[in-house]
């Protein structure tokens, strides 16, 4: 079965996608493993740093410093620019996604399923390599068994006929929801 993907995904798509790669060794432990959106949480954690250094910052002003308070204060603002990295890089990763103008085929054979965008990058698992399916709340993720964090996402769009074609061609294969 081949299924041509001409439309681009939603930040929501690419959000899921994104923190399912970096949550992917705890989707091999745990198939129904819930994902947690690392967008909104260093985001949250960054607040509360800032939140927490002018706090400490208050106290000094008005109390006079300590060795305890100064390096409170230090190891807030260490893990505040940890948080703004990390942002950072997550950010990139979506707006690198978003900006892909590319088309993909999905290809799901007797071999495997291979994710080709116009021959300049193509990832193929053996169905020996696909651990399980996950079905995420925009999208469908075929998790293979390579520990680099290697999935082929689709838009949730296609879950009827990828559905179908597994449970007629590949009905041992672990659909997890």
């Amino acid at each position: 079965m081949t299924i041509e993907i001409l439309e681009k995904g939603s930040e929501s798509f690419y959000k899921e996608t994104i923190n399912a790669a970096a949550q992917y060794r705890y989707l091999l432990k745990n198939h129904h493993y819930k994902l947690k959106d690392y967008f909104k949480q260093y985001k949250r954690l960054l607040i509360t740093c800032i939140v927490l250094v002018l706090i400490l910052a208050l106290m000094i002003y008005f109390w006079g410093s300590d060795p305890f308070t100064i390096s409170g204060v230090i190891v807030l603002i260490f893990a505040a620019a940890l948080c703004v990295i990390y942002l950072f890089n997550l950010n990139r990763a979506l707006k690198t996604y978003m900006a892909d103008p590319r088309s993909s085929v999905l290809t799901l054979d007797d071999k495997g399923v291979e994710l080709n965008k116009g021959d300049e990058q193509i990832l193929r698992f053996s169905w020996d390599n696909v651990v399980f399916v996950r079905i995420f709340q925009d999208s469908i993720g075929f998790i293979s068994d390579v520990r680099s964090g290697m999935l082929i996402m689709v838009s949730r769009d296609y879950e009827k006929d990828i559905l179908a074609w597994l449970s007629e061609n590949q009905p041992g294969l672990d659909i997890a929801e």
